[in-house]
């Protein structure tokens, strides 16, 4: 009995302590199943939803009018899937995510392509990582590549959307991508519709003031032996601000090329009235306006340049050519005014050729001494005219444009040299609540 007994109590012993070590190793190999599950499920749960965006996008091509539910399901799906780097790897997959998105980018009723305006993007970068992830079939391969021409097509109309949106930089970046992907299906510039996405990037970029575009796309357009005008304004532009000889080289190609293009000769008068080389100008904005007699832009820059040939002219103490610089001054502006009745920049702009004129002759009355009283006289005698020549332009600009400092300030400072103190102090208070703003 005894030895019976402790045979019982060290079986008992035994199968205790060996219960203990089973939990033991049932708990780790528990948690080893545990995560091979999940790592299983994912991926069971990845290819389900490749099957399901494949059987969704395959009802939808079949009948995209009656099915266009399907295109929100593929997408989803598809998304689901992606998320598994074991679908990531097939080429089946990214094929079938390039078609999916290729379908939104196409879409015409403006649902899909405007609830998913990255669609093409999407559609271009799934059909590159067809041949990148290795392992894709003949077939798989040339539909990716057959596919690049219509994604081509959609940067093109996403560049074409984004420029009339005025987003001229993401229209320049997209129109690019057109380039970019034509190139890697080995189209050069000699192609029309190549050249024709350069083109569009380039004015683009021209507009966004993205100048790095704009050399690129600009310089092989000219390259490729094309001549529009705003190929060589676009290079001048984004050479101007370096290099202003190969800025002005271009500007110089371009006129030769396009002796009567007015926007060519418009930013080269811009160029020399900005350097102050008024000598080189006056023949430039003559020719300007012989080419175009009706534009009142011309005839105020020339008003403009005028006047600054007599300031110049005032400050070297030659009068003569003071006041005949003064004179085509007054006539430019006038004939600007006789185009547009309305146009505030010129008719400020002749208003304060007669109030500058009253500077100089308002400093040296103050610097005369007593004894010179006739010589005061005749200065504030003259400095009253062109006062009062000055104040109905003035008055007139300011009921075109009620909050132009400039008019007002003059109109204040007219107003108490006639000693008119209630009329200058309207417009001080004007003045300070423009300032207050």
């Amino acid at each position: 009995m005894k030895k019976s007994l402790f045979f019982v109590m060290l079986a008992a012993l035994f199968i205790s302590v060996g219960c203990g070590t089973t939990q033991n190793v049932g708990t780790n190999l528990g948690d080893a199943a545990t995560k091979a599950v999940s790592n299983i499920a994912p991926a069971k749960e990845a290819m389900q939803a490749f099957k399901a965006a494949k059987s969704a996008f395959s009802k939808y091509t079949q009948d995209r009018a009656g099915n266009a539910g399907e295109l929100t399901n593929a997408i989803t799906s598809i998304g689901t899937a992606m998320l598994d780097e074991g679908i990531k790897g097939k080429a089946a997959a990214w094929l079938l995510k390039g078609n999916i998105f290729n379908e939104v980018m196409s879409d015409q009723t403006g649902v899909f392509s405007g609830k998913y305006p990255d669609a093409v993007d999407q559609a271009y970068e799934a059909f590159k990582m067809v041949s990148s992830v290795g392992g894709a079939k003949k077939m798989e391969l040339t539909a990716a590549t057959e596919a690049f021409k219509n994604i081509s097509a959609g940067f093109s109309q996403k560049g074409a959307n984004l420029f009339g949106a005025k987003d001229f930089a993401g229209a320049a970046k997209a129109f690019m991508k057109t380039v970019t992907i034509s190139e890697e299906m080995g189209i050069g510039d000699d192609n029309e519709d190549q050249r024709n996405a350069l083109y569009n990037a380039g004015l683009a970029a021209m507009n966004a003031n993205d100048y790095g575009i704009v050399k690129i796309a600009m310089s092989r357009l000219l390259a490729a032996g094309e001549q529009k005008p705003n190929i060589f304004e676009g290079l001048y532009k984004a050479y101007k601000g370096e290099d202003e000889d190969k800025a002005l080289g271009f500007l110089a190609k371009g006129r030769a090329a396009h002796p009567q293009d007015n926007s060519l000769l418009t930013t080269e008068i811009n160029h020399y009235l900005q350097a102050g080389k008024l000598e080189v100008l006056e023949d430039k904005l003559m020719m300007a306006i012989e080419q175009d007699p009706k534009n009142k832009t011309l005839y105020l820059v020339s008003g403009s340049m005028y006047e600054k040939l007599f300031n110049n002219a005032y400050e070297a103490k030659d009068m003569a050519a003071a006041d005949a610089s003064f004179a085509k001054a007054e006539e430019f502006y006038n004939k600007s005014i006789e185009m547009d009745s309305k146009y505030f920049d010129a008719i400020y702009s002749l208003g304060a050729l007669y109030f500058n004129k009253t500077t100089p002759m308002r400093k040296e009355m103050n610097d005369l001494p007593l004894s010179e009283t006739a010589r005061y006289d005749a200065l504030k005698g003259e400095v009253a005219s062109l006062m009062d020549k000055a104040l109905p332009y003035f008055e007139q600009a300011d009921g075109i444009n009620s909050k132009d400092y400039n008019t007002i300030f003059a109109l204040k400072e007219i107003y108490a040299r006639k000693d008119d103190l209630t009329k200058s102090n309207e417009y001080k208070t004007r003045l300070e609540a423009l300032s207050n703003k």
